[in-house]
């Protein structure tokens, strides 16, 4: 079977209107979803796997007879280990059940932080020039102050500051603060170097 696209959807091989052997479940993006063993009973056995759409394992276990046994793993989008699940003849094992945190972070969580981030309104401001003609308000543009110092250097939407960095500084002109911007958040300070 196959996306509008073209991709392949799912293949595998069918016997009397079960599936038998090898079977594959795709992603839109092409990337293996589930990769799957079926015996001739059209149940699932030996070992099974799930993918994220990153192609980064998500599953992993046993099957017997259609039902999970021992060691069911499974990880989160980085990588990590999620948790490890027990499992008897398809029934869990809730003594022998862990769950960990991930030691990386997922995009999910990169995303939640970017959203929970405070919202701030940022517009050019009159005196501040650009370095590449004249300043349309939309696009990637690295504007100055009146003292020819870097202001804001990034994206911009009807003059709003979208993404990118925003210098501040101090009577003697050095830098004292570049605030971080995403997706018209503050996000965080940058890190200001010794070069």
């Amino acid at each position: 079977m196959y996306y509008e696209s073209g991709i392949i959807q799912e293949e595998g091989n069918w016997s009397s209107t079960k599936n038998t052997g090898s079977f594959k479940r795709y992603h839109s993006n092409g990337k293996v979803s589930q990769d799957f063993q079926f015996n001739t009973s059209g149940r699932r056995e030996g070992i099974q796997k799930y993918y994220h759409e990153n192609g980064v394992l998500r599953i992993e276990g046993n099957w017997t007879q259609g039902q999970e046994i021992g060691e069911l793993k499974e990880y989160y989008e980085n990588d990590d280990l999620k948790s490890v699940k027990s499992f008897a003849g398809g029934i869990i094992n809730k003594d022998k059940y862990e769950e960990y945190g991930p030691k990386k972070p997922t995009a999910s969580n990169l995303s939640k932080e970017l959203n929970s981030a405070p919202s701030q309104t940022i517009k050019a401001s009159k005196d501040e020039q650009t370095n590449q003609g004249g300043f349309t308000g939309n696009g990637y543009f690295k504007l100055y102050n009146k003292d020819m110092q870097i202001a804001k250097d990034g994206t911009f939407k009807d003059y709003r500051f979208i993404d990118g960095k925003m210098y501040e500084y101090d009577e003697n002109g050095l830098v004292v603060l570049i605030r971080i911007f995403k997706n018209g958040r503050y996000i965080g300070d940058g890190v200001i170097g010794n070069k």
